[in-house]
């Protein structure tokens, strides 16, 4: 490859790393032709990872402020379906480009990874080898929404229903994989479990779910993790799940009492916020009585 020559202040320089097309733009400071060439090699990485794409195009843009005496790199990768953006500032350029290279690298690894899983799983699809979790009655996000502001299992269990058809048997052929659990399927641990589990781990994720993802693929995708929870911690999940499927068998439309006038919902998981329910042995500190979820 030819010498870079330098991008003079307030220009643009173009250039071409195997499939990789590199557009710079300065603004208010100029690199010099050495600077180029560092930078150049450093996108040997990212020239790898784009080599076999049909597009991909690089804009860098390096601009200096005076006011803060830093430099701000923004960079956006453009690829099929996809434009991957970083960005850092630093007193020095090339450091900060340096990183925003770095980020690029792990985010087009994490992008070409979710591909290749969506085009295994449209194969498989095809072949008939994989069906996917659909629901029956398509649950309102607004709705699941609400009852994890309102702390309500029950309401959010409830919109969820429409998924246990397929849910079920998406878990029946997934606990297949592990021997010990497929022994223990009808005799210790009932299918319905592991799916309350399922729905237990996505009350406490729904808020941080990958919102671009099809509800019912979310939801698959905690299958495998619930189920090696259950091996991992049987008698603590195995309690929190009965519990849960107990509550959810209750009447919802005023609150039970049981012996004594004990309000069962005292030592529910599920009134804990999402994300810090009992799990795996880790006890979380009851909620104060006025923070009960209402019914």
């Amino acid at each position: 490859m030819p010498a870079a020559a330098a991008a003079r202040k307030n220009e643009s320089f173009s250039d071409q790393k195997y499939n990789l097309k590199l557009e710079l733009v300065t603004k208010n400071c100029s690199i010099s032709s050495g600077e180029l060439r560092q930078m150049e090699e450093d996108l040997d990485a990212l020239a790898k990872l784009t080599e076999k794409m049909p597009v991909s195009d690089l804009l860098v843009t390096i601009a200096w402020f005076e006011h803060s005496q830093e430099y701000h790199v923004k960079t956006s990768l453009i690829t099929p379906g996809k434009t991957l953006f970083t960005g850092e500032h630093d007193s020095v350029a090339h450091p900060a480009y340096q990183k925003c290279v770095r980020k690029l690298v792990q985010k087009l690894k994490a992008y070409k990874n979710r591909m290749e899983t969506q085009d295994n799983r449209r194969s498989r699809l095809a072949e008939g080898t994989v069906q996917e979790v659909t629901p029956d009655v398509v649950p309102e996000l607004a709705t699941l929404e609400k009852a994890i502001h309102a702390r309500d299992y029950l309401a959010f269990r409830q919109e969820m229903a429409g998924f246990d058809g397929s849910l079920r048997d998406r878990v029946g052929r997934w606990v297949q994989r592990y021997p010990d659990l497929d022994r223990a399927i009808g005799e210790t641990l009932p299918v319905a479990d592991i799916m309350e589990e399922v729905y237990l781990t996505a009350y406490d994720q729904f808020l941080e779910r990958p919102t671009e993802m099809r509800l019912g693929d979310w939801l698959e995708g905690l299958v495998d993790p619930g189920i090696r929870n259950l091996l991992r911690h049987p008698d603590e999940e195995a309690e929190e799940i009965s519990f849960a499927r107990t509550l959810r068998e209750m009447e919802t439309s005023e609150v039970h009492t049981g012996p004594g006038g004990k309000n069962p919902d005292a030592d529910d998981p599920t009134n804990a916020e999402p994300g810090h329910r009992h799990v795996g042995g880790t006890d979380v500190a009851p909620l104060p009585e006025a923070a009960a979820k209402p019914r």
